[in-house]
């Protein structure tokens, strides 16, 4: 097969992957809804109205007292991470009930109901909201990470952009290589065909 036909045929297949991966870094450079998409989200802080104490304890290495819509919560940490505490017993705090959860995240998502509206479901730490936002809840640490739409489209662009087309890692990390494999034979028989016509 001549070099040109050769030069031909990676650039057909290698086409589609290169306008792929120009059109989502076009938006990655811009960015559009990237700031609702990814917001952090954290449950709404309220003022510590009484006073609390502790008694001493080598168990602990932070202790953080703050206060939400459930109450108050001592935020403990120690050798194996963060421990929600009651802060009167010391003791785990209970886990909230499927109602308490809810308020909590509808308090913490109250300041743009447009996009979040209103928790309806609790399934395995995850609760999902009457516009389809998945808003992870981690009781022993307060945490709260959310995901929508745009950002699971967000996230399979990024996947589009780094070859990642696949079920797996190793499948993955082969169609790169051989992305790469095939962008670079591209090149080298564009600068051979260049250097046969100029020679």
């Amino acid at each position: 097969m001549k070099i040109n036909s050769l030069h031909s045929l990676a650039g057909l297949i290698m086409a589609i992957p290169l306008l792929l991966w120009a059109l989502t870094g076009f938006v990655f450079l811009t960015k559009p809804g990237y700031e609702t998409a990814y917001e952090q989200l954290a449950p709404k802080l309220y003022a510590i109205e009484r006073e609390w104490v502790v008694p001493p304890s080598g168990q602990w290495q932070e202790l953080r007292l703050v206060r939400t819509t459930l109450g108050y919560h001592l935020l403990a940490r120690g050798s194996d991470g963060l421990a929600n505490l009651d802060p009167v017993t010391l003791e785990p705090a209970s886990r909230p009930s499927e109602e308490a959860v809810f308020r909590l995240i509808d308090d913490a998502t109250a300041h743009n109901v447009e996009r979040y509206g209103r928790a309806v479901s609790l399934d395995n730490g995850a609760v999902t909201t009457d516009t389809g936002v998945t808003i992870s809840f981690d009781w022993e640490t307060l945490k709260l990470r959310q995901q929508g739409d745009d950002t699971r489209l967000i996230n399979t662009l990024y996947k589009i952009h780094y070859l990642q087309w696949l079920t797996g890692p190793r499948v993955n990390t082969a169609l790169g290589v051989l992305g790469l494999v095939l962008l670079l034979c591209l090149t080298g028989l564009g600068l051979f065909s260049y250097a046969k016509k100029r020679g």
